[in-house]
């Protein structure tokens, strides 16, 4: 099989299937998920306060399981943040910077990364408002700036997937389409 050309494809057709280490983290991510999971609902799958009381929901109620067990997974980080005096702004800003990182990442062909700096400005995004919630800081301006924050965030992503595909066929149209 012949090597497709660098402007068509960004992997080589003859590639051998390779676990990266950043697969290798993501399948050990999942695996620690997938047993805190069992771990969370052999206590009790006791649901969260919290979400209970704002009205959170996760896929329009059925996944209501996977909501309260992240919630509960992340309990230490909130209860350290709380120990720790780390306000929901430190949080707005980390994910602002985490944002940033991740376009950059993307750009630099680095999606394994980029895609862990999402995952962990999308943290951040849930810390800030169970902080607020929870020191009693939650206001309407709290969520204004939460709100217009995450619009900073989404942006370097889609320039970055923007810059990493500029050289295939598609690849303008594509990121052009998912700014609009």
């Amino acid at each position: 099989m012949e090597r497709a050309d660098a402007r068509t494809s960004l992997v080589p057709l003859t590639a051998p299937f390779r676990i990266t280490a950043g697969f290798a983290t993501f399948l050990g991510v999942v695996a620690a998920c997938l047993l805190s999971m069992g771990v969370y609902a052999l206590q009790g799958g006791r649901r969260d306060a919290d979400q209970e009381g704002k009205g959170g929901q996760f896929l329009l109620g059925p996944g209501a399981f996977l909501l309260h067990w992240f919630m509960w997974a992340i309990g230490p980080l909130v209860n350290l943040s709380l120990r720790l005096g780390l306000t929901p702004d430190f949080y707005n800003f980390a994910g602002l910077a985490l944002g940033l990182g991740s376009g950059v990442l993307i750009a630099l062909g680095r999606l394994e990364l980029g895609g862990w700096a999402i995952a962990f400005c999308g943290v951040a995004d849930i810390l800030d408002g169970r902080i607020a919630r929870l020191t009693g800081v939650a206001s309407d301006y709290g969520e204004f700036i939460d709100s217009t924050f995450a619009r900073f965030v989404e942006a370097p992503a889609f320039l970055g997937f923007a810059i990493y595909l500029r050289a295939t066929a598609h690849g303008p149209f594509l990121a052009g389409a998912s700014l609009a």
